[in-house]
């Protein structure tokens, strides 16, 4: 049975229906739940940095466990200490979760809830996760990582700030790094393209229903 939403009742949430999206068999275009989600996105006059504050405030962990695909990359992941970027974290899920691997993780979000939550969580644990409180497509990203995760966030953005965050973050991707993307499945036929014309090449380790898992080979 599908929990009821603490703020918005029985109704299906955005949330929710992308949940549904990523898991489904349906075409994403014939899908009427997914016609809901496109109404329930254009809909309000809320932004979405304020509906998700919102829904921190009044719920916490209110997007539940982190999607079996991601866990399941990071129970097989076997680098120790890896560096994470983290885009679009939430209240953490994904983080801590790989923080409990022994990672290092940087969790970049405009939510100060759900950042301040993170990082509250990481420190009862004593988990090295660094929240960072920010707009992902002007986040200036430093250094190199092992892992980038966009999990449930590029959807939000408009078609061209999806690539262009996509594009800086393939660039400081380390080498035999990997990028994991969950989204409509929908959206990634633009991910793939954007992918296949980068500088490096890239070898998809998972591309299933909403899922786009991707890996920097090695150069020659």
């Amino acid at each position: 049975m599908r929990p009821i939403n603490p703020l918005y009742g029985p109704a299906w949430t955005s949330f929710e229906l992308l949940r549904y999206d990523l898991h489904s068999s349906f075409d994403h275009q014939s899908s009427p739940l997914a016609h809901t989600h496109f109404l329930l996105h254009h809909e309000s006059m809320m932004s979405q940095d304020d509906k998700y504050e919102k829904l921190y405030q009044e719920a916490r962990n209110c997007c539940g466990e982190p999607f079996p695909e991601i866990a399941a990359f990071f129970e097989a992941y076997e680098k120790e200490g890896a560096q994470i970027l983290d885009l679009g974290c939430g209240q953490g899920r994904d983080a801590i979760m790989m923080a409990r691997h022994g990672h290092n993780v940087i969790g970049v979000d405009t939510s100060e809830t759900g950042v301040h939550q993170m990082e509250e969580d990481a420190k009862r644990e004593d988990l090295q996760v660094r929240g960072v409180i920010a707009d992902i497509t002007s986040f200036e990203i430093g250094g190199g990582f092992d892992v980038v995760i966009l999990d449930r966030v590029l959807h939000m953005l408009a078609e061209e700030d999806r690539i262009t965050v996509l594009s800086r973050v393939m660039r400081r991707a380390f080498q035999g790094g990997f990028i994991l993307i969950a989204d409509m499945p929908s959206n990634k036929p633009t991910y793939r393209a954007v992918f296949a014309n980068g500088s490096s090449h890239w070898t998809s380790v998972l591309d299933r229903r909403g899922f786009l898992f991707m890996r920097k080979d090695f150069a020659n």
